[in-house]
């Protein structure tokens, strides 16, 4: 047979029985051989299948060389090793407290401490990593009746310890770490020289290996094959090495990760430790637990490990700080960096970070500053100083008029609606809810058109809303919103384009009104409350409109009250309805809400059209 035409690309099963058979049938002694129903028939069944499987398993294994195509998390996590990165393990929630005592004959809080604390009936351990010195707090006469630690962090968790002996049988000087679900930042390694010399010596992860001699105390972490963390220590050139009988002792909590966020509100009080019980103290929390998270998912290893490279663990471009804030503070969802340049207005020197945490709308001041330390003392160009803002919040109120021809839909109105209703919800849900990502209409009205052939067409309207919370003190004051969209504004002394919720504000006699906003169409914010069919202005120009940039300042703005605790909520009908997320700013569409969405349906049957 001419080699020519032989067909090695086939790699479905009956194609490759089939050249088997075609291969058999050019041969001269099966000329016209009736393989159907033969002894040899099941020979080549089992030829082709040996080959299929072959083929399938080449196929797999070399999908599992590239960072691409692995699907194992432990080929992902080896290729990610070529990069110089190590995932991230599952991260304990961290809890601001201060503890206070009247034993005044006590001097500090002692490392390991453990304050307990519940949430859902669920009960958690927070552990104090470093030693806290008290100060006095109260006095009395002149003497201190109260202790108190001032601000100190404790961090959740169940605390395991376990030890190794160097030896001659474990050449490598590699050790797993035999616990599941560890929080690698809350690694402690200690190394002893032998079971009769008592001190012990702390070694710390190796973080730069130019920084380190023959003599640095370091070990070296990475996630092993089986999923655990696994610790090495030096060669004797890079790092100190180990003698045989050195005792390595570690120290590590065991997480609960994400679970343990949030508790903060209604907090155990009794604290216990060793190797100091810690009498007649109360805990208070200053600022709840966060930044509990899941250990790194295979599709952000793979998103993360490229990055991390190209950054080398420095911040000099806008995308290496995103890259770093993203790999070492899980608890942030996406991140947006611009240059001080183009701020609005310039600010040299500075590079400028807003932040989308994966729990509420802020982060707070501790997180802020523990990214900023983080980043500004090992990582950024000396001189230039990191300013994180918070982002932009513009929440979008999507109405949806669709027509439909209700003859022979099946499921009638009902069915469709919920469709029309899940496929917004999805849409937005994809595109949305992040930097950079903005809205178009006609995507969604695409995809919407999509659902049904009995959809005969549908259109899209859209209002933007701005939420906050006032002051409440006895001062007025001046709020800001930017839309950085332009408001529909066909001519001046057109309707009202801007509305509210309720609100409670006091009238000129200081009776207490359910207020609402409105725009009077020539660039003023009027305050009012209804009587009946009446409006009543309390207030002609409160605040100012621009219609242009989309922008409302309100002036000596003073509510009594928020309505069922509600924010107050400022709608706009906006210029075009495709949104654009400027710089800080990201799109919110809340789900399911009936204010968000709202979907009719216009039926038109086919013989009425």
């Amino acid at each position: 047979m001419n080699l020519k035409d032989l067909k090695i690309t086939e790699i479905e099963f009956a194609n490759i029985k089939q050249n088997l058979k075609n291969y058999l049938l050019n041969q001269d002694e099966f000329a016209g051989y009736n393989f159907e129903g033969s002894a040899l028939s099941i020979l080549i069944d089992v030829l082709a299948y040996n080959t299929y499987y072959q083929a399938f398993y080449n196929n797999m294994t070399v999908n599992e060389m590239f960072l691409d195509s692995a699907t194992k998390r432990s080929s992902i996590v080896s290729i990610a090793k070529h990069f110089a990165y190590r995932p991230r393990t599952i991260l304990s929630a961290r809890c601001q407290v201060e503890i206070t005592t009247t034993n005044t004959a006590l001097t500090e809080v002692p490392k390991g401490t453990k304050v307990s604390a519940s949430s859902g009936g669920v009960s958690y351990d927070f552990y104090l990593m470093e030693a806290a010195a008290f100060v006095p707090s109260e006095y009395t006469s002149g003497s201190a009746t109260k202790l108190s630690t001032g601000t100190i962090e404790v961090v959740e968790g169940t605390l395991r310890k376990y030890s190794y002996t160097a030896g001659s049988q474990n050449s490598q000087n590699k050790f797993v770490i035999p616990f599941e679900d560890v929080d690698s930042t809350t690694l402690r390694v200690y190394v002893q020289t032998n079971s009769s010399v008592q001190e012990q010596v702390e070694y710390t992860e190796a973080t730069n290996i130019t920084d380190l001699t023959e003599n640095s105390t370091v070990y070296f972490l990475e996630e092993n094959a089986d999923g655990y963390l696994q610790i090495s220590f030096g060669d004797g050139v890079l790092g100190k090495g180990l003698m045989d009988g050195n005792i390595i002792r570690i120290e590590i909590l065991q997480s609960s990760g994400a679970a343990a966020n949030g508790i903060g509100y209604s907090n155990a009080t009794t604290i216990f430790g060793s190797p100091l019980n810690i009498a007649n103290s109360s805990t208070r929390v200053v600022v709840p637990s966060s930044g509990g998270a899941a250990n790194e998912n295979k599709e952000s290893i793979r998103f993360n490990a490229t990055r991390n490279y190209t950054t080398q663990n420095r911040a000099v471009t806008k995308e290496d700080y995103r890259s770093i804030v993203l790999k070492d503070f899980p608890s942030i969802e996406d991140v947006i960096c611009w240059g001080g340049e183009e701020n609005s207005p310039p600010q040299y020197g500075k590079v400028f970070v807003s932040l989308k945490p994966r729990q509420g709308s802020y982060i707070s001041q501790q997180e802020k500053q523990t990214i900023i330390d983080t980043i500004t003392k090992t990582r950024n160009v000396v001189g230039v100083r990191l300013d994180i803002v918070n982002p932009e919040i513009l929440y979008l109120n999507i109405t949806a008029n669709v027509k439909v021809d209700p003859i022979g839909l099946v499921g009638g109105v009902g069915g469709v609606t919920s469709e029309i209703q899940q496929t917004i919800y999805d849409f937005t849900d994809t595109n949305l809810n992040g930097f950079d990502k903005d809205f178009y209409a006609t995507e969604l009205s695409t995809a919407i058109q999509e659902i049904d052939p009995h959809i005969i067409s549908n259109e899209i309207l859209v209002s933007i809303e701005k939420r906050f919370v006032p002051i409440f003190d006895a001062r007025a004051h001046n709020y800001e919103f930017k839309y950085e969209n332009a408001l529909f504004h066909p001519e001046d002394g057109y309707k009202s384009i801007v509305s509210t919720n309720i609100f409670g504000y006091l009238d000129a006699n200081g009776v207490d009104r359910d207020c609402e906003l409105e725009d009077d169409g020539e660039g003023k914010i009027v305050l009012f409350y209804r009587s009946g069919e009446s409006k009543i202005t309390i207030n002609s120009n409160i605040g100012t409109i621009d219609y242009t940039t989309g922008k409302i300042v309100l002036k000596n703005f003073k509510p009594s009250s928020l309505i069922d605790n509600r924010p107050i909520s400022i709608f706009c009908v906006p210029d075009e309805v495709d949104i654009i997320a400027k710089q800080k700013m990201y799109l919110v569409h809340e789900q399911p809400s009936n204010i968000s969405l709202v979907v009719n349906i216009s039926q038109i049957p086919y013989r009425n059209r």
